[in-house]
């Protein structure tokens, strides 16, 4: 019993590590470097007047170069980076059909070829909490990713789910995802830049929903320990758990690693 659970301890301890290091060697491959090379050269091929307006294009270049579609096609390959990637490629390059894919697989492609570039990004998590009819809760989680836009600073949030990053709705200044969540209501708003949004909708409902009391950095998407945000005391965490059928931290630990968690 003492092995299994040694054994337990350090799986734990380095999935996380183990499991970025070998997405890190997966790119490295000859055939996958070629795809980020033609969509890099797909990118630079345009001209920006900004970085943000790079960001914003390669947010729109994976957006619709996919579909959203969770069917048995999406669980097959959705969260194989690589493979996701070159099925991307293909449909830009008018060689294959879109990809089906959902908010997670968007937003970890798009880091990639963030990564590729050299600008900097992290994978966010958000949760809606929904009140059913029995007084329970359903916990609903979007992932998207902040990105460190280099002329003006600061981390900013892109969400290549909806094609749309958050800004402020009174200024237009894009911000980053504890902005979002510690910004009044009235001003909490997204900006396409002029691309097309994709279900505007149920965008509407994640603006209202998800930016109401926490974010997750998880930093264990490249191997590190992940935060936790909370906008308020801990007595919210304890108000949350209270609610019949939900242990909402062992939901958020599923997708962190080491987690730690600030109060805001």
């Amino acid at each position: 019993m003492k092995t299994e659970g040694f054994n337990k301890e350090l799986y734990n301890f380095f999935w996380p590590k183990l499991s970025y290091a070998k997405l890190k060697m997966r790119l490295l491959k000859p055939a996958n470097r070629a795809c980020l090379k033609s969509i890099e050269q797909q990118i630079i091929a345009n001209a920006f007047g900004s970085e943000l307006h790079k960001i914003n294009f390669i947010r729109n270049w994976v957006n619709t170069n996919s579909v959203h579609l969770i069917d048995d096609e999406h669980d097959s390959y959705a969260f194989d980076v690589a493979q996701v990637l070159n099925r991307l490629n293909a449909h830009a390059t008018g060689k294959g059909p879109k990809p089906h894919l959902s908010c997670g697989p968007r937003a970890y492609v798009m880091k990639a070829i963030l990564d590729s570039i050299k600008i900097q990004s992290r994978i966010i998590d958000l949760f809606g909490l929904t009140e059913l009819s029995n007084d329970q809760l359903k916990v609903s989680p979007h992932t998207l990713i902040e990105v460190f836009d280099s002329d003006s600073q600061k981390w900013t949030l892109q969400d290549p789910d909806f094609n749309v990053a958050y800004a402020n709705a009174k200024t237009g200044e894009y911000l980053s995802a504890k902005e979002m969540l510690l910004a009044e209501k009235a001003e909490k708003y997204f900006d396409s830049a002029g691309y097309v949004i994709e279900s505007p909708i149920n965008l509407e409902n994640t603006v209202n929903g998800l930016f109401e009391w926490g974010v997750l950095y998880r930093y264990s998407y490249v191997g590190k320990r992940s935060k936790l945000q909370v906008s308020g005391e801990k007595s919210l965490l304890t108000k949350i758990e209270n609610k019949q059928n939900i242990n909402l931290l062992a939901f958020i630990k599923q997708r962190a690693f080491l987690l730690t968690i600030n109060f805001l």
